[in-house]
């Protein structure tokens, strides 16, 4: 190839290749599903080319765009090695968010939840790409069934991405009339090539890679959704089932490798009548189906239980089409006729305050055509058969595909073989027809993958293929984990993942108080209310008869029992009547799942009282003998859990005075007990003046926490790393801002700083400066300090005990560095020793004392100022005498003289040399 133009701007730059100047090494374009278009160019240049971002090639009828600049190897002033990587026109969506953009492109929100057909997501991709060209547009789809797609942070193209994931269809984008068209769908064809060995077949070599090892299954449990599923269902099974059995599986396999299992849940595949609005209705919130082919309002034959309807919960329309996709709206009570199929449902309106339906907006009302579902009733039991049967079919499905091993092949392909197919009759997503006997090979699979090496050594040849086929593919998304990752932030963006199914029956739980709530007072008529607004100087919320507080604590779910539930004894008071009345202890357990009023039923002379748990709506004072003071809600069971709802009480709005006893979320994970002063939950603080501060249970979390007012701070705890290992943890005597001058400080490595300190205990450490001594595991050092035992004058002179220092006779010529004193009137049995020496053991010498004076006028070794030198033992085993060493005897020790000597006319003993008398 002669020609691989570099084009900017829709010029050519020039030609990569060009005699003399520049050449090309080596040149590939890889594909793959979903997830790869790539070219990879190496060349020489004898000068330095000027290629920037966004420059881009022409190749094969394809546009291939620099997103980053080339890797450049200088050999030479006149040779340089170029890297070069161009990305196909897919790689164009990642440098695009994706907003929930509108068709003027008005950007709203990075993370955030869409609702549709695949249509919708498309249309909201194009306006957002179109802020990149305005060439960009939607080419083919199929709608389907509405889904509810997270993003959080996306590029288009992660996010086209996922919706094909989400949709199970493909994509591919192509230059079509001057506009880049986005297509999706299934594309790709069924071509009549089959590769096998052997000359003019195809092929020069076949690797088999299993895709996945774990994934085979012969035994697959699969299970439905969870909606419309009546009590008492498949043994109280919560999901869907199959027809017959729990499993779909394969005994032949299963003899053969042995029992593998897995399980798949389809959550869309529930019984369900999908309707259709066939006319509206005489109000913005009624609408006509005349298909509806069962009466939502029929009975048992009891004439009181209702067969489809559920008692305590609200039946629900759940829009799959139109302008409320994904919405969910409650069926009013009674509001179902089946004589005319009509549907009535209960308005809401969002927190930006915009109403569904709205009767002023035609884009927020139904529309002919709309489909629906029914939801939280239970449905007649051939739809409960068509979808067991439903469950089958794409269990099958499932089963096929996992039952044998997932595998892929790498196929050398010959390149003649490859000439005869052409250049563009084969391309990724086609299906080819792979042979061997020898490893029993015959089946058509996909090509996923291609390489086409079309110049290698500076040889051109465009059918030079590397080909990967298989029976599944997996989408190369920018990075698996970091989707994955965005995955589980998407959904702690709407909920804590913890608490999602505390969150899903919060809102069942407020539904159903909405619904079962009732006038205990006989006092709220409906003209005190208008029906757009409360006008008032104060609202107070809470009926007088619930002017109560009760101490009784309430058990549910006793001994693991749904149905049990225990009040134990306490009191109750109403403020009212001014009067208290005692409470028995009540173990009830309920007859079915369904819900209960909590009554505390009271005595109207005396002060008995008892809880009482009834599904009939009693006014607390229509009994004659008692009052009924409605306590709360005891919902029906939900998911096996049972939920008890406290309504007692009153809540008062005045101006801008709100009182009341209790906020909670809907969770009931986080609430305020004003009348107790409790609070529960993880509190965080979002970032703001002070940063990031979370209070969660014991753990207390913030970047800087000081104590002290507005006005004064003075100690503080900080996770702040401003000084690597040195940075200062904990402080007092000073605010954070002045951290640096704290007369008290730990840091980081576990460092204290302390300007004065009463430790008590022991103290372990290796060493260490105390008061100018330098202690080490080996010595204590300090140039002008002192050792001192015993006691002195005032003069400072020593009375009694032991000084060791540079100079202990502070107040004298007489320099010393060591002094005892033995100061102390013992009595005349006891004898006072100021300092014991001996040296003793197997050595070959021991002494006791060694002294040495030298360089002075006068060299003392020993001076005795008064008293004797006592020589103990003499003769015996105590003192020997004296020996004198002698250097001109050849330096040996020698004995003093022993006998008499006549000095001056008079007889001297001597022992050893020593004068004894």
């Amino acid at each position: 190839m002669n020609n691989i133009t570099l084009y900017r701007n829709s010029s050519p730059l020039f030609n990569l290749v060009e005699r003399g100047k520049r050449s090309v090494e080596s040149a590939a374009i890889s594909r793959a599903l979903l997830s790869d278009d790539t070219l990879t160019i190496r060349m020489k240049s004898s000068s330095v080319l000027d290629i920037k971002i966004n420059d881009y090639f022409v190749l094969f009828g394809s546009i291939y765009r620099l997103n980053a600049l080339p890797n450049v190897n200088k050999i030479s002033d006149t040779e340089h090695e170029y890297d070069i990587i161009a990305e196909g026109l897919m790689y164009d969506m990642k440098r695009c968010k994706y907003f929930n953009a509108d068709g003027t492109g008005q950007k709203f929100n990075l993370e955030f939840p869409l609702i549709g057909t695949i249509e919708t997501f498309l249309i909201c991709l194009k306006n957002n790409m179109q802020r990149l060209s305005l060439d960009w547009e939607i080419g083919n789809f199929t709608n389907g069934e509405t889904k509810t797609i997270t993003f959080g942070d996306d590029s288009c193209l992660s996010a086209l991405q996922k919706i094909c994931d989400e949709f199970k269809v493909d994509f591919w984008v192509k230059i079509e009339n001057d506009k880049i068209v986005i297509h999706t769908g299934d594309f790709g064809r069924k071509l009549p090539l089959t590769f096998e060995y052997g000359k003019g077949k195809g092929l020069y070599g076949l690797n088999r890679s299993n895709v996945d090892d774990n994934d085979i299954i012969n035994r697959l449990y699969v299970l439905g959704g969870t909606e419309n599923i009546p009590n008492g269902y498949r043994n109280f099974s919560m999901n869907l089932m199959l027809p017959t059995a729990d499993f779909i599986e394969d005994q032949s396999l299963i003899a053969g490798f042995g029992l593998k299992e897995g399980s798949i849940t389809f959550d869309e595949i529930y019984p369900k009548r999908t309707g259709k609005i066939s006319a509206l209705g005489d109000t913005k919130f009624k609408f006509v189906d005349s298909g509806m082919d069962f009466d939502l309002n029929a009975k048992e034959t009891d004439g009181v239980t209702t067969k489809y309807l559920i008692a305590g919960t609200s039946a629900k329309i759940h829009f799959n089409t139109g302008n409320f996709a994904g919405y969910e709206f409650e069926i009013k009570k009674g509001g179902y006729s089946h004589a005319s199929k009509t549907f009535e449902i209960i308005p809401f309106t969002n927190d930006s305050g915009q109403k569904f339906p709205d009767v002023d907006s035609e884009a927020f009302q139904f529309a002919l055509g709309d489909e629906y579902v029914i939801l939280d009733i239970v449905m007649p039991q051939t739809y409960i058969d068509k979808a067991e049967n439903e469950l089958l079919v794409k269990g099958l499905e499932q089963f096929e595909l996992h039952k044998n091993a997932k595998v892929s092949y790498d196929l050398e392909v010959d390149e003649n073989y490859m000439e005869k197919i052409g250049v563009g009759n084969f391309d990724i997503g086609d299906y080819v027809t792979v042979f061997d006997s020898d490893l029993g090979i015959n089946k058509m699979l996909r090509i996923n993958s291609t390489t086409v090496n079309f110049i290698e050594n500076g040889k051109y040849n465009p059918f030079r293929y590397k080909v990967t086929i298989a029976d599944s593919y997996e989408i190369n998304y920018a990075s698996q984990v970091v989707l994955d990752v965005k995955e589980i932030k998407n959904i702690l963006s709407i909920t804590s993942l913890g608490n999602i199914n505390y969150s899903k029956l919060g809102l069942k739980t407020t539904q159903e108080l909405q619904n079962l709530a009732f006038d205990t007072d006989g006092y709220f008529w409906p003209e005190n209310i208008k029906p757009e607004s409360i006008e008032t100087n104060m609202l107070s919320v809470g009926a007088k008869s619930q002017q109560v507080s009760c101490s009784v604590v309430f058990e549910l779910m006793v001994d693991g029992n749904k149905n049990k539930v225990k009040a134990n004894a306490g009191v109750i008071y109403s403020q009212t009547f001014d009067k208290t009345w005692n409470i028995a202890e009540n173990n009830v357990v309920l007859s079915d799942d369904e819900y209960r009023y909590v009554y505390a039923v009271c005595s109207k002379t005396g002060t008995d009282a008892i809880i009482e748990f009834t599904q009939e709506q009693i006014k607390f004072d229509d009994n004659v003998n008692d009052f009924y003071f409605l306590l709360g809600l005891l919902h029906p069971v939900f998911e096996g859990q049972r939920v008890l709802s406290i309504n007692i009480g009153t809540t008062t709005i005045n101006g801008g005075l709100i009182r009341t006893g209790i906020i909670s979320s809907l969770d009931m994970q986080t609430y305020f007990n004003l009348d107790t002063g409790e609070i529960k939950g993880k509190i965080k603080f979002l970032n703001g003046s002070d940063g990031f501060t979370s209070i969660d249970g014991g753990l207390l979390m913030s970047q800087i926490i000081e104590v002290g007012d507005e006005t004064e701070r003075n100690a503080f705890i900080s996770s702040i790393t401003d000084n690597g290992d040195e940075s200062i943890r904990i402080g007092a005597g000073a605010p954070y801002s002045d951290k640096n001058n704290a007369p008290f400080r730990v840091l980081d490595n576990g460092k204290m700083i302390a300007e004065n300190a009463e430790i008590k205990g022991k103290i372990n450490s290796t060493e260490g400066n105390i008061g100018g001594w330098q202690i080490t595991p080996k010595s204590l050092t300090s140039q002008n300090g002192e050792l001192f035992f015993g006691t002195r004058d005032n003069s400072g002179d020593l009375i009694d005990g032991l000084v060791i220092s540079a100079d202990v006779n502070q107040n004298s010529q007489i320099y010393s560095n060591f002094k005892i004193r033995s100061n102390k009137n013992l009595g005349s049995n006891n004898i006072n020793e100021a300092a014991s020496i001996l040296a003793t053991g197997n050595s070959i010498l021991n002494t006791g004392l060694s002294l040495n004076a030298f360089g002075g006028t006068v060299n003392n070794a020993l001076e005795i100022g008064s008293g004797f030198l006592f020589l103990n033992n003499i003769d015996s085993n105590g003192f020997k005498g004296i020996k004198v060493y002698v250097p001109h005897l050849a330096g040996t020790l020698q004995e003093g003289f022993s006998g008499q000597k006549n000095i001056g006319g008079t007889i001297c003993h001597f022992q050893n040399g020593l004068f004894i008398g």
